[in-house]
């Protein structure tokens, strides 16, 4: 099966720092990215590196 569209991901990250405590990542861990249909030709890609 063959699908395009809009897609985002999570991310979540959690440690347990120096004393023992829980700490959750400070980071935004949410990406947004489209899955092209084959062969098409994506948008801009603004100022993505390789």
């Amino acid at each position: 099966m063959k699908r395009s569209g809009e897609c985002f991901a999570i991310s979540i990250g959690m440690y347990a720092d120096d004393e023992g405590n829980c700490v959750y990542s400070g980071d935004d861990g949410y990406y947004e990215f489209d899955i092209l249909a084959a062969g098409s030709t994506p948008a801009d890609t603004g100022d993505a590196k390789p």
